[in-house]
C-alpha cells in the first residue's frame, strides 16, 4: 500500500514538473538574458494557461471563419497582446518578425518570444507612444499617429511580400493591433469580397477580444466605413496617407495574404 502511495506521489510530482517546464525554461532564459545585459526585456507569465486576457490568434484563420469562406491565407499575419512575451515563439505561431505597437518612452520595454535560448524582440518603429490610430480623424490631425501607422503598415507589407510571417501586438492586442489588422486584411480583401462582408468580418475579428466592453464595439466598423466614405477604398486611403505605400507594394502584399487573389 505504501509503495502505491509513493508511486502516486511520484507521478503527481512528475506531472507538475512537466506542466511547469515551459515556465521554468522561459524564466531561466529570461534571467540569463537579463544577466547578459538585456535590461529592458519584459517577461509575462499570464496568457498561456487560459487567462481571459490572452488575445493571440491567426488573422487569416480568424477572418476566414468570420467570412465563412477561405479568402486569406493562414499562417501569414498573426496578432497578440503583450502577454506572449517570454514564451516560446511556437506558442504564437513561430513568427519571422514581431512588431510592437505599444512602445512607451517612459517604460522602454522590449517584448519578445524565445527561439531556443535566443530571443526574437518586437521591432519598434516609433520614438514615442502613439494611441487612437483606429480613429480616422486622428490620422488627419495627428502627424505622429499617421506617420507611425504608415511606417508599421509599410514594413509589415514588405515583410509579407517577402514571404515572412508577421506577428503584430500592442498592450491589449485590441485597438492599435486592431487598426493594423483591419487595414492590412481590408486592403487585401477589397478586390475579391464585398465591402459589407469585409466590414462585418473585420468587426467580428476585433470583437474576439475576450473582455471587450460595449463602448468599444463598432469601433473597427466605424474606422473602415469612414475610410470608404472619404477615400472610396482602403488602397486609396493608404496611398493618400502614406507616401511610401504604393499600388505595386499593395498588390505584392495581396498576392501573399490572399488565397488565389487574382484567379
Amino acid at each position: 500500500m505504501k509503495l502505491k502511495k509513493q508511486t502516486k506521489r511520484n507521478l503527481i510530482f512528475t506531472a507538475i514538473i512537466l506542466a511547469l517546464s515551459p515556465l521554468i525554461f522561459s524564466l531561466s532564459a529570461y534571467l540569463g538574458h537579463v544577466i547578459l545585459g538585456e535590461k529592458n526585456l519584459k517577461f509575462h507569465i499570464e496568457g498561456i494557461f487560459g487567462s481571459t486576457n490572452a488575445n493571440f490568434r491567426d488573422v487569416g484563420d480568424s477572418i476566414n471563419k468570420c467570412l465563412g469562406d477561405h479568402q486569406l491565407n493562414p499562417g501569414v499575419l498573426l496578432r497578440a497582446n503583450r502577454q506572449f512575451s517570454g514564451w516560446p515563439c511556437s506558442f504564437v505561431g513561430s513568427p519571422d518578425k514581431i512588431y510592437s505597437l505599444n512602445f512607451n518612452h517612459n517604460r522602454p520595454r522590449s517584448y519578445y518570444c524565445l527561439e531556443g535560448l535566443s530571443i526574437k524582440k518586437g521591432l519598434i518603429l516609433n520614438k514615442k507612444r502613439f494611441q487612437d490610430a483606429e480613429f480616422l480623424k486622428k490620422w488627419h490631425t495627428d502627424t505622429h499617429i499617421r506617420e507611425t501607422s504608415c511606417k508599421f503598415i509599410k514594413s509589415i507589407m514588405l515583410d509579407i511580400s517577402n514571404e515572412e510571417k508577421v506577428l503584430v501586438h500592442c498592450d491589449a492586442g485590441r485597438d492599435r493591433t486592431g487598426m493594423a489588422s483591419a487595414v492590412l486584411a481590408g486592403v487585401a480583401l477589397e478586390k475579391i469580397v464585398s465591402f459589407d462582408k469585409i466590414v462585418s468580418a473585420l468587426e467580428c475579428d476585433y470583437q474576439k477580444y475576450p473582455t471587450l466592453s460595449d463602448s468599444y464595439k463598432g469601433r473597427i466598423t466605424d474606422f473602415i466605413t469612414d475610410i470608404a466614405t472619404e477615400y472610396q477604398n482602403t488602397e486609396n486611403f493608404l496611398t493618400s496617407m502614406c507616401p511610401s505605400v504604393n499600388s505595386d507594394l499593395i498588390n505584392n502584399f495581396r498576392k501573399k495574404l490572399t488565397y488565389d487573389a487574382f484567379k
